[in-house]
């Protein structure tokens, strides 16, 4: 074989496996996220808006914990995940959706949706902030979307 046919081979090759450890990583690996409730609130400052509890979408993307949503005093909206459990995967986000509990691409796009951030991890409690211009009647449910596959890992509607 000629030199550079061995080398083209060889970056194909590393190219390949970092792809794949992208892609097949998460599926091993967990991020636990232990964030508090924010100082800056006291319990009677706590308004729960919203609440629910996270589903499985289908056999092998699984979710479990709840979604909790506050009002903040500076007309904001806080999403809080307590005991929070999703299986892993690439490039995680956090959405609100208008379909109460979606479970495929389909559903999620047949309404109104919004990504509210990157997900922090795939286990414990966390915080995302939710902008004041959200009109949370627009949302049915929240969910954990894999941003490369397309795929929902788990609903939780919200009441």
């Amino acid at each position: 074989m000629k030199k550079p046919l061995i080398i083209t081979l060889a970056l194909v090759s590393i190219a390949i496996l970092v792809i794949a450890w992208f892609l097949v990583s998460p599926l091993f690996l967990n991020k636990m996220v232990v964030e508090e409730f924010p100082e800056t609130m006291t319990e009677t400052e706590q308004e729960l808006l919203l609440s629910g509890e996270f589903v499985d979408a289908d056999d092998f993307h699984k979710g479990s914990g709840s979604a909790e949503i506050y009002a903040l005093e500076d007309g904001s909206k806080l999403l809080r995940f307590e005991d929070f459990d999703v299986t892993n995967g690439p490039d995680l986000r956090v959405m609100l959706a208008e379909h109460p509990e979606p479970k495929t691409r389909d559903q999620l796009k047949s309404g109104a949706y919004v990504e509210l951030a990157k997900l922090k991890g795939n286990r414990g409690d966390q915080n995302y902030i939710i902008p004041a211009d959200i009109n949370l009647n627009d949302y049915g449910s929240v969910l954990i979307y894999c941003k490369p596959f397309h795929v929902v890992f788990t609903t939780a509607t919200l009441n």
